[in-house]
């Protein structure tokens, strides 16, 4: 999900970091934003849309769900019956 200002970056791996840009102030993208304390609001809000651009645009094909408490290195299965999914999916 990408404004004029921010982009953000979510992986949908196990291990993967998810990441925010300012590509004004870092237009080679080498300061991972997705952790400061001043951009939970900013991150929340891409979030949203993103996930709502993916369900408006019929892009929910693959099994993605909406996390709550959206952060970096958190991705992967919350639930037992994720991890079975995973697991047997490999």
């Amino acid at each position: 999900m990408r404004t004029d200002r921010y982009k953000l970056i979510h992986y949908h791996g196990v291990w993967e970091t998810d990441e925010l840009h300012d590509v004004q102030d870092d237009p080679d993208e080498m300061h991972n934003l997705i952790d400061a304390p001043e951009h939970p609001k900013l991150v929340a809000d891409l979030q949203k849309r993103m996930y709502d651009w993916l369900e408006q645009t019929n892009g929910m094909q693959i099994p993605l769900r909406r996390q709550a408490g959206f952060k970096g290195n958190r991705s992967g299965p919350k639930t037992v019956k994720e991890l079975k999914f995973y697991e047997e999916n490999k």
